[in-house]
């Protein structure tokens, strides 16, 4: 029986020293408030980056919009990040900064239920009744659908299914125009409906092969009758008519062609109505209803961009200060990540299932909830003593010294590009299953196998990093990432995206804690927040936002599925050139200041994992 191979120098040797140390880090008062805040924190965050995607679909913004929304982000991130890091630096006792930031937070959640729907998505059935009229010029027929609900993508093709059933009658105008409302959620539209349609057993249509004739026993006293072939459709570039004329179509009577005089009933027109499948007339199964979507997408740039800056500058503090403690009383980070873990694995699930108890597209309770989490961080923090910490002195001075050190830069580079895959996954992810046919359900419990799998990573890194190091673990991480992105690709049901999602143990468990790792050990206790706030710039301001962009920027030339191919190759070749980079060039330089140096500058941070060789 092992409970961890040992590793020399390691706090762990065997069972009992093992379970030894986690008790006592289970038990430090200190510790527990930061678990709590790393369960509540990153439970409700999580949910509420997976799930704006889905509500800004249901708001009815495009890709092309949402890739110009995504693009004015980092404009604002990038700058507010760095920015709170210094001030947490310079003020030492910042958690006053962060309660307020996550009360901010919770708020603008509460924002996104009050804006109002752009466009809606409406889903049209499996057929389409389609009218047999006269034309106004008297010389030709056409086909007229005025009661369907939305536009008929036409097809380019010649109709050969034979017509049944048709029933025939008058069609007519309505005067005062009736709305017709159509609830969606908690938001209302209104459709018009413009013609009646009155059924006349005088009227009948009569079908050979694809060619129709209206009969009416009563016009002109006598029978008279005249064929509409359906044939090629008639559209436009720019947009698709709500009819559409027959080519060459030929009114007839008794085998001569004629001209021929359409008698209407008042404004009433002689009409038959026919039933066909849609798939037959029309290319599309759904057609987008525009209600206000240029004001409801400024709203909603103005929300997100307030929240975009929130959460990337709430983050930042919340990482100083779990740092900060975690180095004042000796924890361990993997182990504090952990029940951010399952702040992921319970938190998402639940509200995955409550959602789904409600309407389709109402998102109350995933807000509410995220507000009711931040709520509890709030109370959490404010309870946490960071009286400990010290302002900084020369701040500046000191991140010059260690962010132009070239282990430091190529890190950061290199979490930018972590940034850009894991961005583009979590904005497009859930998109890609929702077009598959997932519920939200299933969001939640990928989220729950994705996060649950990563409880050994989390709670072994110490020792992981010290057998292999911080670099040869992100290459591992890198690696994941290319099955991920090749697996989704390959993907035909939404429910394999389980088995994929065990990889997001690696690309993210692992990784961040690294990322946050290495970045300690090679930072001081005064500059602790303010490096951690420009890595965490670069990674979810720059990165993340990027690969969002990125993402919009693809789909418009190729399809989502393609993206996960094209990335895959992209992350495969990038993995190679930096694992050489780093063996052939960095490596030299990846080691902690030099004591002339410390003793010129500032003195050494503590290693935050004891297992890390001093």
């Amino acid at each position: 029986k092992v409970c961890l191979m040992e590793a020399s120098n390691s706090r762990y040797h065997d069972c009992s020293s093992f379970l030894q140390w986690f008790k006592e880090d289970l038990t430090s008062k200190p510790l527990v408030s930061v678990k709590m805040v790393m369960f509540f924190f990153y439970g409700a965050t999580l949910v509420i980056l997976h799930y704006n995607l889905v509500h800004m679909k249901s708001l009815g913004i495009t890709v092309e919009e949402m890739s110009l929304l995504l693009s004015l982000l980092p404009l604002a991130t990038c700058l507010a990040v760095p920015m709170s890091g210094a001030l947490a630096d310079k003020l030492g006792n910042f958690k006053v900064l962060l309660s307020g930031s996550i009360l901010a937070l919770g708020f603008t959640g509460l924002l996104f239920l009050a804006i109002p729907v752009g466009r809606v998505k409406v889903e049209l059935g499996e057929f389409i009744d389609i009218y047999l009229v006269c034309e106004p010029n008297m010389t030709s027929s056409r086909v007229h659908h005025p009661l369907s609900n939305g536009v008929c993508k036409w097809n380019p093709t010649e109709i050969t299914k034979t017509i049944e059933n048709a029933q025939c009658g008058l069609l007519c105008p309505v005067q005062n125009k009736d709305p017709v409302l159509h609830d969606i959620g908690n938001h209302t539209y209104v459709v018009n409906s413009t013609f009646v349609f009155h059924s006349s057993p005088d009227i009948k249509l009569n079908c050979s092969g694809v060619s129709c004739e209206i009969e009416r026993n009563k016009f002109l006293n006598q029978s008279s009758t005249f064929t509409a072939k359906f044939s090629t459709v008639f559209s436009s570039p720019s947009h698709y008519y709500d009819f559409f004329h027959p080519s060459q179509a030929e009114l007839t009577r008794d085998g001569h062609n004629i001209s021929y005089i359409c008698q209407k009933e008042g404004e009433c027109t002689t009409s038959c109505k026919v039933n066909l499948d849609r798939n037959l007339t029309c290319s599309n199964s759904d057609y987008m209803y525009d209600i206000n979507p240029t004001q409801v997408f400024m709203i909603y740039l103005i929300v997100r961009t307030i929240q975009a800056i929130i959460v990337a500058v709430t983050v930042t503090l919340t990482e100083g200060a779990v740092l900060a403690i975690i180095v004042e009383h000796k924890g361990d980070l993997g182990l504090q990540r952990l029940w951010a873990t399952f702040g992921c694995m319970i938190i998402a699930p639940s509200v995955g299932v409550l959602a789904d108890r409600f309407l389709k597209n109402d998102f109350r309770p995933i807000y509410y909830s995220f507000f009711l989490m931040c709520i509890i961080c709030m109370i959490v923090i404010l309870n946490i003593d960071l009286q400990f910490k010290k302002p900084a002195t020369k701040l500046g001075k000191e991140v010059r010294a260690l962010a132009l050190r070239p282990a430091i830069l190529t890190f950061f580079f290199v979490m930018l590009i972590v940034g850009v895959l894991h961005g583009f996954i979590e904005n497009y992810l859930f998109w890609y299953l929702q077009d598959m046919g997932a519920s939200k359900s299933l969001f939640g419990l990928i989220i729950f196998v994705a996060t649950g799998t990563g409880i050994p990573f989390l709670i072994f890194s110490g020792v992981l990093i010290e057998w292999f190091g911080h670099v040869n673990l992100l290459l591992v991480g890198f690696s994941a990432y290319v099955c991920r992105f090749i697996g989704y690709y390959f993907m035909t049901d939404p429910w394999y995206a389980l088995g994929l999602e065990v990889f997001e143990s690696l690309t993210n468990s692992l990784v961040y804690t690294i990322a946050f790792s290495y970045v300690a050990y090679h930072s001081t206790p005064s500059s602790l927040t303010t490096m951690e706030s420009i890595m965490a710039s670069l990674h979810w301001g720059v990165g993340r936002t990027g690969g969002s962009i990125l993402g919009g920027i693809l789909l418009r030339f190729i399809t989502l599925k393609q993206c996960y191919l094209y990335l895959g190759i992209f992350t495969a070749v990038f993995t190679f050139l930096y694992a050489v980079f780093h063996h052939c060039y960095v490596k030299r330089y990846d080691s902690p200041l030099s004591q002339d140096d410390e003793e010129e500058l500032f003195e050494k941070v503590p290693i935050i994992h004891s297992n890390v060789r001093d």
